[in-house]
């Protein structure tokens, strides 16, 4: 699991497959910002984009990457 362990909330609650959809999600997203480093905004804006999808069921990666760049504004 990845640094997204962080911004999971005390109502947020996945199984250990979806904790890793959303770590590689988050992961993908850093790394494609080309600057290891982000201030903590950028990254917790990322991850609570994540997590409120996924919280509303999405579970594909692709998506969960997209909208954590599209949370900050970035288009693909």
């Amino acid at each position: 699991m990845g640094p997204i362990l962080q911004f999971i909330r005390p109502h947020d609650v996945f199984d250990a497959k979806t904790l890793t959809v959303l770590s590689d999600a988050f992961d993908k997203a850093i790394a494609s910002l080309q600057d290891h480093g982000q201030r903590p905004i950028v990254r917790e804006t990322m991850a609570i984009r994540i997590l409120d999808l996924a919280a509303k069921g999405e579970r594909d990666p692709d998506r969960l990457y997209r909208a954590a760049l599209g949370s900050l504004g970035t288009r693909l």
